[in-house]
């Protein structure tokens, strides 16, 4: 364990005396990297497998920087949550329980760490069987450290690498069985809670001894469950609100904090940032930890949820009506009724959703056929949103294009109706390398198009509608988009697209063929919101939407426009080996959403099609597009919905 200097260090000194930049730079060689969440944080699902071992690929170094891996079974047998941490080689620890470390042979537990996550032995609690999930920490100053000492039974202070306060500690005796105690700044160095048990937050001087931890170091005073002469402990420490990553080094991606419930109107908490994880718990309640974490299914249908302080397998289901915090895209909201009961004071840990920007397309946007097997489509990267066409497949008319989301959950809209969402048991999202768990053979007629959100790329945002002109919804593409597509998910209202390319205060209908009409649904869009009015499409009163936001992303994906010359006409998207996918829309005059994609064929010869807008199968005997490495070409033989002179096109490409 590397020591902090006695004086306060800011988190670029401390990230500097690892060896490394700030929360948002590490140095090496004199060069600077941005550090982001999906650099020091991750939620990582898997299966058992039936082998020695299984290797775990979270992204995150922690052979080289160390952290902590929490990993609980989320079916099957009810067991232990499981703690290990790169300070204490094969060992563990359970939050669930009071119990002192136990010996974890590697062959059964943590085999080893790697440069890109950790790899499991063969223990049915951890890796064999029934599906698990891991939450891993790394050790990065403003984010999160792992510290380790021997107790003194009297008052003193426990160095960390922080560089920041910490938000929240939590600390466990490891030679002998001791409660977990739990320090978090809502509640102050005079409280102190059990992460094991459901107790209510308990005023004692012997804990934190009365006193505020600092950028360097934490006070724990005689208390035996902290501090008992002798006894050795970890503290696993959590840093607040440290604004150091980021693409500007000026993100938080961690917030602890506090509030009280109330049962007349609700909360919304504004993070300032859409989490993906949170830690929770009512500190006047006898009301258990709760964590949820979107890879499980956190959305606007489902809270999953595993608890900390018992065994339990994962619960999940729709429950915001009984008070399960719902996800937003500052944060999360509960309404008038609470599990934990009215005018409940809670403390929470919340983490950001990844949101670093991708190298290259094939890191957010894939193309598969139906696999046979689960997943059924493959994307080899987190699916956030997709476009499918699933039933009899694309040569067999009455098969919609069917459109869902993470943050919709297991529902999807059909991209021709303008129905409310369909339910489907189906439709899962907690795989990390593509989505959907049907039943079926493998077949090459089942289509997925996928992709996963990311800064200028896309974002994907829900919110409630308030039948106010001139009402901005913010957003995380942190670009302004350049496409939006929206759709009532209470009400069959038609979807609306809003573009920067079609005529001002006018829209286009995404289940239509007709050209952009009047009508200013969507005002403007910004960096960090798009405006709407009062329309019931984007805005009713009570009415919840989900909006997909698209922008242009250098190399990756291109929103624009061109002018139909009814010759062959070459679209520059700034690609270097073609379009992948293209959708295209003529806007002054009616014509359907041409779809394209280089799996069924963007070749010289015929290139199939489906219409977004029609259920109706694929065309395959036309030649409308051929490739260019810098985009696409339509050609002189497209239709006037493709290709007239003098018309104008809205398109959506990726490389």
């Amino acid at each position: 364990m590397k020591e902090c200097n006695s004086i306060k260090q800011s988190p670029i000194a401390a990230l500097a005396a690892y060896g490394g930049g700030a929360g948002g730079t590490t140095f090496t060689g004199g060069s600077t990297e941005k550090v982001y969440v999906d650099d020091v944080f991750s939620t990582y699902v898997y299966e058992g497998q039936n082998t020695s071992t299984n290797t775990i690929n979270n992204g995150l170094d922690l052979a080289g920087e160390g952290g902590l891996v929490w990993i609980k079974r989320r079916d099957g047998a009810a067991v232990n949550h499981y703690l290990f941490d790169t300070e204490r080689t094969n060992k563990y620890l359970n939050s669930n329980n009071d119990s002192g470390q136990f010996d974890a042979a590697a062959s059964s537990y943590i085999n080893s760490y790697t440069s890109t996550g950790f790899v499991t032995g063969d223990s049915g609690n951890i890796g064999w069987q029934d599906n698990f999930v891991s939450w891993s920490f790394r050790k990065a100053p403003g984010f999160f450290d792992v510290v380790t000492y021997t107790g003194t039974g009297s008052a003193r202070t426990v160095a960390h690498n922080l560089g920041s306060v910490p938000g929240m500690i939590l600390i466990k005796c490891t030679s002998e069985d001791k409660d977990w105690s739990v320090y978090h700044r809502s509640l102050g160095a005079t409280k102190n809670m059990h992460l094991n048990n459901n107790s209510v937050a308990d005023t004692q001087t012997g804990v934190f001894n009365d006193t505020e931890p600092t950028a360097t170091n934490f006070t724990v005073n005689y208390d035996g469950d902290v501090n008992k002469n002798g006894a050795t402990y970890v503290a696993y420490v959590f840093a607040h609100d440290e604004q150091s990553f980021g693409t500007d080094s000026d993100e938080a991606i961690i917030k602890c904090g506090g509030f009280t419930h109330s049962s007349s109107s609700g909360n919304e908490i504004d993070l300032g940032f859409e989490p993906q994880w949170i830690l929770y718990k009512p500190s006047d309640g006898t009301v258990g930890w709760y964590i949820w974490d979107t890879m499980r299914g956190w959305n606007v249908s489902d809270q999953s949820n595993l608890r900390p302080d018992v065994t339990n397998t994962e619960s999940t289901g729709d429950n915001s009506s009984a008070g399960w915090p719902q996800i937003t895209n500052t944060g999360f909201k509960l309404g008038t009724n609470s599990f934990a009961g009215d005018n409940k004071t809670f403390i929470y840990m919340a983490i950001r959703r990844p949101n670093k920007p991708p190298e290259a397309a094939t890191n957010v946007f894939a193309i598969d056929t139906f696999t046979g097997s689960t997943p059924n489509y493959i994307s080899n990267f987190i699916v956030d949103f997709y476009i499918s066409r699933s039933g009899g497949g694309i040569n067999v008319a009455g098969n919609d294009q069917e459109v869902g989301s993470r943050l919709l959950g297991p529902k999807f809209l059909k991209a021709s109706s303008n129905a409310v969402p369909v339910s489907s048991s189906a439709t899962v999202f907690d795989y990390m390398n593509g989505f959907q768990a049907d039943s079926g053979s493998a077949s090459n007629v089942k289509y997925a198009w996928m992709f996963k959100r990311a800064p200028g790329f896309l974002d994907v945002v829900t919110y409630d509608g308030n039948s106010q002109n001139s009402r901005t919804v913010n957003h995380n593409l942190g670009t302004a988009p350049k496409l939006i597509l929206i759709k009532s998910t209470s009400s069959n209202y038609d979807w609306i697209g809003w573009s920067t390319g079609l005529t001002s205060s006018k829209y286009l209908v995404v289940n239509s063929t007709a050209a952009e009409a009047s009508g200013a649904y969507v005002v403007s869009s910004s960096t960090s919101n798009f405006t709407l009015n009062q329309f019931g499409e984007v805005n009713g009163n009570g009415e919840k939407y989900i909006a997909y936001l698209f922008d242009t992303l250098n190399g990756i994906s291109k929103v624009g426009t061109y002018t139909g010359t009814g010759n062959d006409l070459n679209v520059d998207c700034g690609f270097s080996s073609g379009a992948r996918f293209i959708l295209i829309k003529r806007t002054d005059s009616s014509g359907g959403w041409y779809l394209y994609d280089s799996v069924r064929g963007i070749s010289s010869g015929n290139d199939p099609y489906l219409l977004l807008n029609s259920d109706a199968a694929q065309v395959t005997n036309t030649d409308y597009i051929d490739p260019l490495n810098a985009g696409f070409t339509v050609t002189s033989s497209a239709p006037a919905e493709l290709n007239t002179n003098g018309g104008t096109y809205l398109f959506l490409a990726v490389a």
